[in-house]
């Protein structure tokens, strides 16, 4: 089960024929939720070689996940004359995960009946900005081009809470 949306914008301006600036703009959400439940089953060999018909360790594993995704972009561009040009962009993105996962049953080396819990939540952004441009000129009559371009770029993951409990049942 999920949702996703997005939506974007543009806008076109000339000022007095020499100046134009261009604005693009988009967003986007998503998010998506499964649910599985698993059995497990372990089975030892005996000390002849042989495998042991039941399980020696079984139980069940229900696992939980939800993501979340939102990112989105904006440009500024500036033309003038076609001699100067500029653009800057802005990228963000953020990626979170969160996972519930239960097990319960026999396991471990001791053969003990188990209930671990595992709560984990996970965040990835990336975070962009990028100016380019390029200068149009003239040196001794011959056309000439000047370009450059800057770019900030930093990527971050997060996993402020990370937690598993184990309990044992006697």
């Amino acid at each position: 089960m999920g949702f996703s949306g997005s939506i974007e914008a543009a806008k076109n301006f000339e000022i007095n024929d020499d100046h134009k600036i261009s604005i693009f703009a988009n967003y986007g959400y998503s998010q998506d939720h499964t649910q599985v439940e698993e059995n497990f089953y372990g089975y030892d060999m005996g000390t002849d070689g042989t495998l042991h018909t039941t399980a020696d360790k079984y139980g069940t594993n229900a696992k939980t996940k939800s993501s979340y995704y939102q990112g989105g972009s904006f440009n500024v561009a500036y033309n003038y004359l076609d001699v100067l040009k500029l653009k800057y962009t802005k990228l963000y993105t953020r990626n979170a995960l969160q996972t519930t996962r239960v097990v319960d049953g026999v396991y471990g080396s001791n053969y003990d009946h188990l209930t671990d819990y595992f709560l984990d939540w996970e965040e990835r952004v990336l975070n962009v900005d990028q100016l380019n441009g390029e200068f149009d000129y003239e040196v001794l009559n011959k056309k000439a081009k000047a370009e450059f371009g800057l770019e900030y770029a930093q990527a971050n993951l997060y996993q402020p809470n990370n937690f598993n409990y184990t309990y044992i049942e006697e």
